[in-house]
């Protein structure tokens, strides 16, 4: 019952706040995935405090959430274009799946994400790694991200929330195209 009046507040809220604007959040780690295992495909909760402290505000806004695609049975439950009513029996807000192919360029996003950049935003004394095909897998990867944010808003005015230093390029390709979005990139 708390926590259901906790929902209603929030809400009220961020409708109080931002009216009709469709809400998207942008991360590289979806919310829920969806795996093979021998009784059948299961759902389950991504690690992490990200997805934990999102889905409350993506279920309060019936958000759109953006994210790449994980699981190993994730292409099998979503429809043409990756999306996925979340969550499980409650169909709150749309999982928008990507999937970034080829392999390499899903491989070189996350190599030049977690050795270049990483280390350079939480200063640690690790010598960050620069490899030029990693970073253009990055920037492939970003303009996906873009891509897919942009067709799941249409022409509608949106609030885009980009997670962390992953789609540190997306804000700037979003704002090419549609200069008349509310974009806030979240470094956590």
């Amino acid at each position: 019952s708390g926590r259901q009046t906790g929902q209603a507040d929030l809400e009220r809220s961020v409708r109080e706040y931002c009216g009709e604007v469709q809400i998207v959040i942008a991360s590289k780690s979806e919310p829920y995935q969806h795996v093979r295992r021998d009784s059948g495909i299961e759902v389950i909760r991504s690690p992490g405090g990200l997805a934990s402290a999102l889905d409350s505000v993506a279920r309060a806004t019936a958000a759109i959430w953006v994210a790449q695609a994980q699981g190993d049975a994730d292409r099998e439950v979503a429809d043409a274009k990756g999306r996925v009513p979340m969550p499980p029996g409650g169909q709150r807000y749309t999982l928008q799946r990507i999937w970034l192919e080829p392999e390499d360029v899903a491989e070189g996003f996350n190599r030049f994400a977690n050795g270049c950049l990483w280390p350079l935003c939480h200063v640690v004394y690790v010598r960050p790694h620069f490899d030029a095909g990693d970073y253009r897998a990055y920037v492939e990867a970003n303009d996906r991200f873009a891509d897919a944010i942009l067709e799941s808003v249409g022409p509608r005015p949106a609030l885009v929330l980009l997670q962390d230093y992953h789609l540190a390029l997306c804000a700037s390709r979003l704002r090419a195209r549609r200069p008349d979005l509310t974009i806030v990139l979240f470094w956590h």
